[in-house]
């Protein structure tokens, strides 16, 4: 699995990142075991990069993996906290939940504008005061906006953006595909890390799979893409479209 730099964050990270949500317990349920067994299998498969939040549910997959293991990996999570007292409460108590000394990126999650920036700013002075602390390596934000990933150009204090972006543009907010991919671009030559979400659109382009993940495999304007799987023969096939183009 290839692996790219995250813009200037320094962070290595495959082309593929897995995402959690579709096998936690507010989708698939997988049983704890099952779950770290399937992260394992992907880090076999060359895959270093994990997405998960806070709403997700998913930290005792990570939790019960070994030293070894997450030292390889890079881990990135999210929070709807928008008070200083609650984000640093969130990262403190998601670190103890995962058992890490940090996560590689931390994010404010499913952002929809500059004013919902503005309305969390002291939980970004949160997640500044973790990085100082080592906690946090780099700060993101998600959003499914097309208007904040064009806006977020004149953010640089956030080094990574999580935005959603699949070929029809299924799911977008405040704008279409054209705009998307012209606000991406914006943000990958400015050095940003980019790396995408929901390439199958929540599986709604599930019978176009192989054309929908070979365009974002393509797509020379991301560093990564955050596919959910359930088990390992969607991780299996995920890596085979990306590893033979």
């Amino acid at each position: 699995m290839k692996l790219n730099l995250l813009g200037k964050t320094g962070l290595q990270v495959s082309e593929i990142c897995f995402g959690t949500l579709v096998m936690g317990p507010l989708q698939a349920n997988l049983s704890v075991q099952e779950g770290s067994d399937l992260i394992a299998y992907a880090l076999d498969l060359g895959i270093n990069f994990f997405d998960t939040a806070h709403l997700y549910q998913t930290y005792p997959y990570f939790k019960s993996l070994s030293s070894s293991q997450k030292q390889k990996m890079v881990i990135t999570s999210k929070s709807y906290d928008y008070t200083y007292q609650d984000m640093m409460e969130c990262i403190e108590t998601d670190l103890k939940a995962i058992k890490r000394d940090y996560f590689d990126i931390f994010m404010l999650h499913e952002q929809e504008s500059t004013l919902t920036l503005k309305g969390h700013q002291d939980a970004f002075r949160a997640m500044v005061k973790a990085k100082e602390q080592g906690k946090i390596r780099a700060i993101g934000v998600s959003t499914h906006s097309a208007t904040l990933v064009r806006d977020l150009l004149f953010h640089p204090e956030f080094e990574v953006v999580h935005p959603l972006f699949n070929r029809v543009g299924q799911g977008m907010l405040h704008g279409n595909f054209q705009d998307m991919d012209r606000s991406i671009r914006a943000l990958y030559n400015n050095g940003v890390g980019i790396y995408t979400m929901k390439p199958l659109a929540g599986g709604r382009l599930y019978l176009t799979f192989l054309e929908e993940l070979s365009f974002i495999r393509d797509y020379p304007y991301k560093h990564s893409v955050a596919i959910g799987t359930k088990n390992k023969n969607e991780i299996a096939v995920d890596v085979a479209i990306f590893e033979n183009h």
